[in-house]
């Protein structure tokens, strides 16, 4: 993930913490909600105490889950659709991976396509620590994602599931989830019990007015990256194999200036 991503995640993280877990939201007088005595009340769906007038909502009431595809090796093929898999997901991103796996587009049903806020997680693995990792997409994905993962749609408050969905409350919820040996699994059942405070309705559309505009940024970032890294690989495969040459004259102040912001752009 860039620096710029990273600072604007961030960003939304915090503002994430201060709502939602600390409640210390911008009240009507614009002031910090819990801090200035806002009233707290219990809740017996979260067995903790939450704002005056919010509610408690588990993960399947808020979203369409949907299982990933299932094939064999004999499905696989040179061309079709790629599918996703848990190696594809760090730090709560989409990451390329070498050992790419395609199959026909036929074998992906409407619903195993990837849209835009979609949130994919890996639900079984054979470590604790890759399951519940997961990931946004910022816009339509041309690829699909495999049987180990699990794509939840948020019916609304999209930003605001994901960075429910990626933090650490969540994570420490699936590690006590996943006690058994072997393969460790998360089931579309477990949703049903992972409860996650609603605000009242001008609440929440301030949260999703101030980080939209950050994660479309986030979005823009990944989709240059992406188009910058594919040119990257489109020129040293042609470099490697002597299609294309540079020659020393024809480096200029300006192309060294590219390079430098490339560099940075691809860290």
């Amino acid at each position: 993930m860039s620096v710029v991503n990273r600072n604007l995640e961030a960003m939304a993280r915090q503002l994430y913490d201060y709502w939602f877990v600390q409640f210390d939201f911008p009240d009507e007088n614009g002031r910090p909600y819990k801090s200035s005595g806002g009233k707290m009340v219990w809740n017996d769906k979260l067995k903790r105490e939450i704002p005056e007038g919010w509610e408690g909502f588990s993960v399947n009431e808020l979203s369409i889950s949907q299982r990933g595809v299932s094939f064999d090796k004999s499905d696989v093929t040179e061309l079709g659709i790629q599918v996703l898999r848990g190696n594809n997901i760090d730090g709560n991103h989409y990451v390329a991976d070498s050992n790419i796996v395609k199959i026909p587009e036929n074998l992906v049903s409407e619903a195993q396509h990837i849209k835009k806020y979609d949130i994919i997680m890996t639900m079984s693995s054979g470590s604790k620590e890759h399951v519940g990792k997961c990931m946004q997409f910022q816009f339509d994905s041309i690829h699909t994602f495999g049987a180990f993962l699990n794509r939840f749609r948020p019916l609304a408050h999209p930003h605001y599931l994901f960075l429910f969905l990626s933090s650490q409350y969540f994570k420490l919820k699936v590690k006590s989830l996943c006690n058994g040996t072997g393969i460790n699994n998360l089931t579309y059942q477990n949703f049903n019990d992972i409860i996650l405070p609603i605000a009242n309705c001008t609440t929440m559309r301030n949260f999703d007015e101030t980080v939209f505009p950050i994660f479309n940024h986030i979005g823009m970032h990944d989709l240059e990256i992406e188009h910058l890294s594919r040119q990257r690989d489109e020129l040293l495969s042609l470099l490697m194999n002597g299609q294309v040459s540079v020659m020393p004259s024809e480096v200029n102040c300006d192309l060294v200036v590219r390079r430098l912001y490339l560099r940075e752009k691809l860290k």
